[in-house]
């Protein structure tokens, strides 16, 4: 499961990239997070599954705040080539 998230989230951020959609901020990232799980966990009724359900909740309430992380580091100048202080 965790191998799967790491895909997919990678491929979002490539997305969220070539969109230039990178400009949401963390707080509005961990709202959605935090809603997010309340959907997955309680409204979709994953409790009901245990402790998979408990598993699936988290990692599909980390799925949008990952694939920005990511879209963020991606879009961020290498090497410092920009960072140039003279």
């Amino acid at each position: 499961m965790p191998i799967r998230l790491d895909l997919y989230t990678s491929q979002r951020a490539g997305d969220l990239v070539e969109r230039g959609e990178t400009t949401a901020g963390l707080a509005t990232m961990f709202r959605k997070f935090l809603s997010r799980f309340w959907n997955i966990y309680v409204v979709r009724k994953a409790y009901k599954e245990g402790g998979l359900g408990f598993m699936i909740a988290p990692c599909g309430s980390l799925y949008p705040l990952i694939a920005h992380i990511k879209a963020v580091e991606e879009e961020a100048p290498k090497d410092g080539a920009a960072q140039t202080n003279d």
